[in-house]
């Protein structure tokens, strides 16, 4: 974690991070600073590094078993004869979830993939999968044409509850993330799955990309979880990481660190 600056006349250093997000959360313990180079002509940059260190919370889980759920209906592509708006909103998708799937350490982490579409029209890869088949699959997605019809939303969701059941037992924190960019046309009502999952003690995250999307949307997050509004693809990528950031439990927010600088300096600018 980095931070730049120039000198100006004063003497103390208080800064303010978020610290990066976690599998499991950890008690600070301790930090060191230093600073290169330790002497600047005014208006250079010098660069502060702080390293924090922790213990492990006594009680945190292992890991997290996510199962991402991917709209990949025809409104998801830019060849989408039947769509008002026609925009490649894949691609993005795809690109944010494998940015997700970065954050995590699959060492500990189990993920899962539902890409869906009409009720008898998805791709599911359980928790037994390897990350290099779960970013294949990422991958093809784009590949594919705009003419498939329907998104059943709630039979995703509800087949994203049964990867959980297949899957062994673990001491994992549990979530679904949902991102969809229309109405639910078939199967399953999302509410009464969304109901379930939670039930089930399953955190849903929803993500509802553009003006178009299900009325009920933004009701079906539960437990922890929390809806995100993505006007544009350009969005999705931020949001994907803000719900990593809630799923993997950070670390530690807004930690606050004092630190003396010499006498008749003073820090600006700090970003």
């Amino acid at each position: 974690m980095k931070s730049k600056f120039f000198f100006l006349p004063s003497l103390v250093l208080v800064a303010m991070y978020t610290i990066v997000a976690q599998a499991v959360p950890t008690d600070l313990t301790a930090g060191t600073r230093t600073i290169s180079p330790n002497i600047v002509e005014p208006d250079q940059f010098a660069t502060v590094t702080i390293d924090l260190t922790g213990e492990q919370c006594v009680g945190a889980t292992d890991g997290i078993d996510v199962v991402l759920a991917v709209d990949r209906s025809g409104s998801m592509y830019d060849d989408c004869a039947s769509c008002s708006i026609v925009e490649d909103r894949i691609t993005p998708a795809t690109n944010a979830a494998k940015s997700f799937l970065e954050r995590l350490d699959f060492s500990t982490d189990r993920i899962g993939i539902v890409a869906f579409a009409g009720t008898f029209d998805m791709d599911i890869l359980g928790f037994e999968t390897s990350e290099a088949d779960l970013v294949t699959l990422l991958d093809d997605l784009p590949q594919r044409s705009g003419s498939t019809t329907g998104t059943a939303i709630g039979t995703a969701i509800n087949e994203a509850e049964v990867l959980f059941l297949d899957a062994p037992p673990q001491d994992n924190a549990q979530a679904i993330v949902v991102l969809s960019d229309g109405q639910n046309l078939s199967g399953a009502t999302p509410s009464i799955a969304v109901e379930s999952a939670c039930d089930a003690g399953i955190d849903v995250f929803t993500i509802g990309l553009g003006s178009d999307i299900d009325a009920s949307l933004p009701d079906l997050a539960c437990n922890e979880g929390a809806y995100f509004e993505a006007p544009t693809v350009d969005d999705l990528d931020q949001i994907y990481q803000s719900v990593a950031d809630i799923i993997l439990k950070a670390a530690a927010r807004d930690a606050i660190i004092t630190e003396s600088v010499p006498t008749g300096l003073t820090v600006a600018n700090i970003s």
